[in-house]
């Protein structure tokens, strides 16, 4: 046998036993996991919308575990495919020219710039190796991490569940202050025994107190809260501290740099000088949110109020108004108390009160209109439909306008208030 065969035998002994199964995986599932993002993203959002404000934060907490996770996994299937591609690079390579480098045929450099390349040349079936072991590190923490925050989720959606039920029988559940206290109840035991035992548990370790610690310990592990990290653990063992904590600050940035662009809304890119900021407000703007076929075409579900088309060619022109619980009910709290009880929603007298709120005007000109409940076809958020009469409006431009709600003011107290302009053509 001569050595070029004895090198492959030994590359082939020292390759990770599962790297046909990381390809599977990473080349299976990479291309559909790329297509889950965004619409996970607009449903959580539609959800959280339904409901109250502890129950819209939660929801929204749990949206960025779940789309962390989702962004760790892509990340990683992407990288440990070039990875792999890499590897298999050099194992065919190294096939097909089992001599390795040939450097006295290497020409265009000089001979002290041939000495140093060959004598800082790494041995092939070590190149080799450390490429197979990094893909394999690579794959293995991306799981490890997607999985942590997986169960943080889980965690979120336990506390979600709990808010739920809260709303359903008329408990409070207005502020986001009720998440701290139930995050508290969850996390702070963990937090306190694992200082405790941290700074005295050599000291407690054979005591009473130290066996309590322990059955407390357990009870976090049994339940997957301590024992989150079993693959990020083998390899924050296996190598230096600073190493491990820099690859895994590496990934827990990519992962929420992505989470964090694709919850951003309608960056303004692009060097379009001539065109005013885009504004909601300045009434020089048409957003595709505000027309229900523009919004079918664009694939948006975002909620705002919004009219058929951009044309209207019917004695009528349709609004529909989405109902945002924890904007609208603190507001209608204040100005019409009696119509938020259950018979008089059941009467009507909500939808009146709604109808004086929104103040829906034609070219400035305030129109009285009555509303009726009714709900978005694509994202079920229900809210208020009305049908405005426009037969007797000229040709030409026209704008609607209403009053909307939007975040909370600068005092935290109030919900501020804005003017959505629809511009329509008759």
């Amino acid at each position: 046998m001569s050595e070029a065969q004895s090198d492959s035998q030994q590359i082939s002994k020292r390759t990770t036993p599962t790297w046909e199964m990381e390809l599977l995986i990473s080349g299976a599932t990479v291309f559909s996991l790329l297509q889950l993002p965004r619409p996970l993203y607009r449903l959580l959002s539609n959800v959280s919308e339904m409901h109250g404000e502890a129950v819209y934060q939660a929801i929204k907490i749990f949206s960025i575990y779940i789309q962390f996770s989702l962004w760790i996994l892509i990340i990683t299937f992407v990288l440990h495919l070039f990875m792999r591609g890499y590897w298999i690079a050099l194992v065919g390579m190294n096939s097909v020219f089992p001599k390795g480098m040939q450097w006295e045929k290497l020409s265009g450099y000089g001979p002290i710039y041939k000495k140093n390349l060959e004598e800082n040349s790494p041995v092939m079936s070590e190149v080799i190796e450390v490429a197979d072991n990094r893909a394999t590190v690579v794959f293995g923490l991306g799981f490890g991490t997607a999985l942590t925050m997986i169960l943080l989720s889980l965690l979120m959606g336990l506390l979600i569940g709990i808010l739920l039920t809260m709303q359903m029988f008329g408990v409070n559940t207005k502020s986001d202050d009720i998440i701290i206290i139930l995050l508290a109840v969850f996390i702070a035991p963990y937090f306190l025994v694992y200082t405790i035992d941290k700074y005295f548990g050599n000291k407690l370790g054979n005591g009473k107190i130290g066996a309590w610690l322990e059955r407390i310990i357990g009870f976090y592990n049994d339940i997957g809260f301590g024992r989150s990290g079993v693959l990020i653990n083998l390899y924050r063992t296996n190598q230096s501290r600073r190493k491990g904590y820099l690859m895994l600050g590496l990934m827990a940035t990519m992962g929420a740099a992505s989470t964090l662009l694709l919850s951003m809304n309608g960056l303004d890119g692009g060097a379009y000088n001539a065109l005013p900021s885009s504004s909601r407000d300045n009434g020089l703007e048409a957003p595709v949110e505000y027309y229900a076929s523009l919004r079918q075409q664009a694939d948006d579900q975002s909620l705002q109020p919004y009219i058929e088309s951009p044309v209207s060619d019917g004695p009528y022109l349709r609004l529909f108004v989405p109902y945002v619980p924890r904007r609208h009910n603190e507001v209608l709290q204040k100005q019409c108390p009696q119509a938020l009880t259950k018979k008089s929603a059941d009467a009507g007298a909500g939808l009146i009160c709604l109808s004086k709120f929104l103040k829906i005007s034609i070219d400035g000109k305030l129109i009285s209109v009555g509303l009726m409940s009714s709900s978005d076809p694509q994202t079920g958020q229900r809210g208020m439909m009305a049908m405005i009469p426009v037969q007797a409006l000229s040709v030409g431009k026209h704008e609607l306008s209403l009053i909307s709600l939007r975040q909370k003011s600068n005092d935290g107290k109030q919900e501020k208030t804005h003017v959505v302009r629809i511009p329509f053509w008759k």
